[in-house]
């Protein structure tokens, strides 16, 4: 597929800082290779409590997802899909 008809997808999720030591974090790093092999793909994280991985942005936002930056950079990106990725399963968000 063409780099300019791929489709963007941005996922998001909580805590992805290194290192790669939980189920949410093995879980997000061991699809963003799959992932990248068909979407543009944007990954952002809204608290990392240390660095982030390799890709990954820093996009603050309180816990309904809230914040200017992360705003600023989905509306920069223009996905046209995202990937919800919540820390525990049943949360407001998750639902939504």
């Amino acid at each position: 597929m063409a780099p300019d008809r791929r489709p963007r997808v941005s996922l998001i999720s909580e805590d992805l800082s290194l290192p790669i030591d939980e189920g949410l974090k093995k879980f997000v790093y061991s699809i963003l290779d799959p992932l990248k092999r068909w979407v543009d793909l944007q990954v952002l994280t809204t608290e990392a409590r240390d660095r982030p991985g390799p890709g990954v942005e820093i996009a603050p936002a309180n816990r309904l997802m809230l914040g200017r930056r992360l705003h600023r950079m989905l509306a920069g990106f223009e996905p046209q899909g995202i990937i919800y990725v919540p820390r525990a399963a049943a949360t407001r968000n998750a639902f939504v």
